[in-house]
């Protein structure tokens, strides 16, 4: 028989947060919307920019 009892219930919980939708929350979603954004439109080039990246670092900021 399975246990219907929820898989370590105790880290499930709510967290309070204020009612305001300010800037900062705004901008908190940017960062991780663009990145899923251009993996989903080409994702070839997503992925030699972040091998690119990994290797020559900040070489090549200016090409």
């Amino acid at each position: 028989m399975s246990n219907n009892n929820e898989s370590l219930a105790e880290v499930h919980g709510s967290v309070s947060t204020s009612g305001r939708v300010g800037w900062k929350r705004i901008f908190s979603f940017l960062g991780p919307a663009y990145m899923v954004s251009v993996g989903y439109m080409d994702p070839g080039n997503w992925a030699t920019d972040l091998a690119a990246g990994s290797q020559f670092g900040y070489q090549l900021i200016w090409v």
